[in-house]
């Protein structure tokens, strides 16, 4: 059912975690749904374990909050 809302209301965003100084993991508060978000080409993408890997591989550890991937 979250999901639904999010479909057609839009996703609550929130920063989950600050990775740069350009990009940043976002999580929806409804559906628990994270995603990368990049300033310099203004992206916005579902994140994966490509992401996780990539921001690890370059030194920067990555922390999942509890209502990640739940939602409320």
């Amino acid at each position: 059912m979250k999901k639904w809302l999010c479909f057609f209301f839009g996703h609550r965003y929130w920063v989950a975690q600050e990775l740069t100084a350009w990009s940043r993991r976002l999580c929806c508060k409804r559906c628990g749904q994270m995603f990368a978000m990049n300033d310099d080409c203004k992206a916005l993408v579902p994140w994966d374990a490509e992401f996780h890997r990539l921001y690890e591989s370059h030194g920067i550890p990555i922390t999942y909050q509890q209502i990640e991937g739940q939602g409320e």
